[in-house]
């Protein structure tokens, strides 16, 4: 009885051409006043979350335009430091296969600098990442590509990469 009444009474509402206009006006403001409701609410935040990450683009590219320029600076000079041999480099790969890694290809290239591509079929991603640093300390080798490509076992990967030798 109650919910037909007030059917009836919101029909009454709307139908009565003197009150007509003046309800879909304040419709019109709710809605309105509903969407500045959301608007503050959920997209403002990601608005100045977003005008926030924007403004600092152009320092950042300034850095990266700085940092290729010290690249092409450092590739275009003479190297200094002492280059792998080939002798190093099979006692890296004797060293590497007595911990136990299950290497597909490991070819050492005599360039500037000195560069090894390295395939290895199954690691753990922890450990790739011990091995990275310590060809970093102890070679200075450092990531110039790679592709690691998630295995079936958890937390187990394939790599191909190709480390260069740096200061």
């Amino acid at each position: 009885m109650i919910k037909e009444n007030y059917l009836a009474s919101s029909k009454k509402i709307f139908e009565e051409p003197k009150n007509r206009e003046i309800n879909y006006a304040l419709l019109c403001i709710l809605l309105l006043a509903i969407f500045f409701i959301f608007w503050l609410i959920a997209l403002k935040p990601i608005q100045n979350r977003y005008e926030s990450n924007l403004s600092k683009y152009p320092a950042q590219l300034a850095r990266v335009q700085e940092l290729n320029k010290n690249l092409q600076n450092y590739k275009n000079s003479e190297d200094l430091r002492t280059k792998m041999s080939k002798a190093e480099f099979v006692k890296l790969k004797t060293t590497l296969v007595e911990e136990g890694l299950q290497l597909g290809k490991f070819s050492f290239e005599n360039t500037n600098p000195p560069s090894i591509n390295i395939q290895i079929k199954e690691i753990e991603f922890n450990q790739w990442l011990k091995l990275l640093e310590k060809l970093r300390k102890n070679n200075s080798l450092f990531v110039d590509q790679a592709r690691i490509t998630r295995s079936k076992s958890s937390g187990v990967v394939e790599v191909n990469a190709s480390l260069v030798q740096s200061p």
